[in-house]
């Protein structure tokens, strides 16, 4: 019966798993400070990328911000002229009316001037003839009715025709 009972050996365990070499161990931290170098680089060269773009944009940026002050500038100065322009117009167009009412004021006064003139050399000349001609009140009366007469039977004819 000892015999069936069986005592099991003390072993040790064996494990399949290779064990490394120094090789693989090196070339394991070799490609480790490779990833590292490569990340490290890689951030690196992101940094640089990201501060070229950065200037690239703020470079675009001061000549956009320099072209919209030109812009402004311009217009600026352009909203001047116009408003320079529109003054000197009303100012020649008011100076020409001026200029027309003062002629114009000039001539009527010496229109006016030459009609009074006229005015009484023709009084003159009427005095004249009237003394020349003078009828007494009889006679004035007399050539008063005539005329009348003369006229009334004027407009009397010259009414529309009968048919």
């Amino acid at each position: 019966n000892e015999a069936t009972i069986e005592i099991p050996k003390q072993t040790k365990p064996f494990s399949l798993a290779p064990t490394p070499s120094f090789y693989e161990q090196d070339l394991k931290r070799i490609r480790m400070i490779h990833a590292d170098m490569m990340n490290a680089s890689i951030q690196v060269h992101a940094r640089n990328k990201v501060a070229e773009v950065t200037n690239e944009y703020n470079r675009a940026f001061r000549e956009s911000t320099q072209l919209l002050n030109r812009q402004t500038a311009l217009q600026t100065q352009l909203n001047k002229l116009l408003y320079a322009q529109k003054m000197e117009i009303s100012k020649r167009r008011n100076d020409h009316a001026l200029e027309v009412a003062l002629a114009k004021a000039h001539w009527q006064k010496r229109n006016d001037t030459y009609e009074m003139q006229m005015a009484a050399t023709r009084r003159a000349n009427l005095s004249a003839h009237n003394q020349c001609m003078e009828l007494t009140p009889t006679e004035a009366k007399s050539v008063r009715r005539t005329l009348e007469d003369l006229v009334d039977r004027v407009i009397s004819r010259g009414g529309p025709p009968e048919a």
